[in-house]
């Protein structure tokens, strides 16, 4: 199908609880004035579509398993021979809220929105519990095209498409120390999301949700949301980002070899 109109609906209906789809969508959209421009290669004009399709399919004329396989989503992602690896250092997380606790920052871009409405975004509320936090960190990644993987070392182990790690615990939400370094890499890194989510004994206390082909390098900060979507006071991810490059191990044959005819 080239052309043709697609109509995505999602449940906003309750602020207390933004759902995966929730959270990606507004990373997604954060900063781009309401839209976003597909990948280029989606973008290519319908003749230049039609002429790869037909290069690729003269190529498996002779061979029927190849033409059996063979469908329109080829098209994108393309082959990629190169990973793009994203580096992330997990340095220190800072004034995770206890249990119960809410601390909503209610300024930024829709300072005024907080004020009409403050239920919506979560209101002010001391701890239930005088425990010290126990902070289990986790990233993951969410692709909609390509290969993507996190691993603890370069190169990727053999076969390793895992998409989510746990760093150690720390008894200390206030100031807890991690120094562990996580490797993201992606295929199609503006096409990959990278999710930081911390849970307390199991429950989950806080999120970020970016894209991560639009991170930068050098010492960084993820402020965490609550539950609700509204960033949480004071509450951050102390990082730092480098970038690199990797070999794609997972790229089928007959993939490089169309990318090749192409």
């Amino acid at each position: 199908m080239w052309c043709s109109a697609q109509n995505v609906a999602l449940n906003f209906s309750n602020p207390d609880c933004i759902d995966l789809a929730v959270q990606l969508h507004f990373a997604l959209f954060k900063g781009s004035g309401g839209y976003t421009l597909k990948p280029f290669a989606m973008r290519k004009p319908l003749q230049q579509a039609l002429q790869a399709r037909r290069r690729s399919e003269a190529y498996y004329d002779d061979n029927d398993e190849g033409r059996a396989q063979y469908d329109d989503d080829d098209f994108w992602p393309p082959a990629r021979q190169i990973l793009r690896c994203v580096s992330i250092r997990a340095l220190s997380l800072h004034q995770l809220p206890k249990r119960g606790e809410q601390r909503p920052r209610f300024d930024g871009s829709h300072e005024r929105a907080h004020e009409c409405h403050p239920e919506l975004s979560g209101m002010f509320a001391p701890p239930n519990s005088t425990d010290p936090s126990t902070p289990v960190p986790k990233l993951s990644l969410h692709a909609f095209g390509g290969f993507c993987a996190v691993s603890k070392t370069l190169p990727l182990p053999q076969r390793n498409e895992q998409t989510e790690l746990v760093l150690p615990s720390h008894d200390n939400g206030l100031y807890a120390p991690f120094d562990e370094t996580i490797h993201c890499v992606a295929a199609e890194p503006h096409a990959t999301f990278l999710r930081v989510s911390v849970s307390d004994r199991g429950q989950s206390v806080g999120f970020e949700t970016v894209v991560l082909g639009r991170l930068r390098c050098g010492y960084r900060v993820f402020q965490l949301r609550s539950a609700s979507g509204t960033r949480i006071e004071l509450c951050f991810l102390f990082v730092h980002i480098s970038f690199g490059s990797e070999q794609n191990l997972w790229v089928p044959p007959r993939q490089v070899q169309s990318a090749v005819l192409m």
